[in-house]
């Protein structure tokens, strides 16, 4: 990173560039602590606030780490926060007209084929992407397809069992998943897995991309669902315990 700095600072400065060669200058780390505490300050005051932590600190506190913001140093080792706004203060929201659903929201909500709102996220089964985790059998084994939580009474019309093959579409794509029968979503919501690498949930994701941050509507999308058939052995094998319980 280092490196990479000076070299755009010095070919900034050999086209005359004064200004952009300005935002380049002084990085003249030479470890990987000295950028994490170089960034320290433009994270200072802000919910990642880490203060005067440092590397030897964060291998003493080991997997148990330590919450943003650091509120000081006690004892040799950062203090962290355990929940924000117990100062009494409020979190500030901003007033601000919802403009509707995006058109292709809309256009999923009108059409009675998808009548499943699916949320989608992490879950402590797999890290991330299960890039890493893909390559562990006892992982994999937990986790053998993206799993979809659905409702028992969802599941009882559609004719789904724990462990059942199940097809998620729209008209941006289909994804298969693994049925997970609970009571975590309410009827007409599923939760899914958000990737896997036999299944990504944003095969379902439509095409509309928020101007303002540029971000897709990752959160927000529908589908219809159908059973393609039951899995032997699963059943045997994992306990389909929902995400939200311990």
């Amino acid at each position: 990173m280092a490196r990479m700095a000076q070299r755009l600072e010095s070919a900034y400065r050999a086209e005359g560039k004064a200004e952009m060669a300005a935002r380049f200058s002084g990085c003249t780390w030479t470890s990987d602590e000295e950028v994490f505490r170089a960034a320290a300050a433009g994270v200072k005051g802000a919910q990642e606030d880490y203060g005067d932590t440092t590397y030897a600190m964060l291998k003493a506190l080991g997997t148990n780490g330590v919450q943003t913001p650091v509120q000081g140093m006690k004892h040799g080792m950062p203090v962290g926060t355990i929940r924000l706004y117990m100062d009494g203060m409020r979190f500030t929201f901003i007033p601000s007209a919802w403009p509707g659903f995006p058109p292709q929201i809309q256009a999923l909500i009108d059409d009675g084929r998808y009548p499943f709102w699916v949320n989608n996220g992490r879950a402590n089964d797999g890290w991330q992407t299960l890039y890493d985790d893909a390559r562990k059998p006892y992982v994999m084994g937990r986790e053998p397809f993206p799993h979809v939580e659905i409702h028992p009474q969802d599941a009882q019309r559609l004719d789904i069992a724990n462990g059942d093959l199940i097809e998620l579409f729209n008209p941006y794509g289909p994804v298969s998943a693994m049925a997970v029968v609970t009571d975590s979503n309410a009827p007409g919501h599923v939760s899914m897995l958000f990737e896997h690498p036999k299944g990504w949930l944003n095969s379902l994701t439509t095409d509309y991309v928020d101007p303002a941050t540029t971000i897709p509507y990752y959160k927000g999308t529908k589908a219809g669902i159908r059973k393609i058939g039951t899995m032997p052995g699963l059943s045997e094998d994992l306990t389909f315990v929902p995400t939200h319980q311990a």
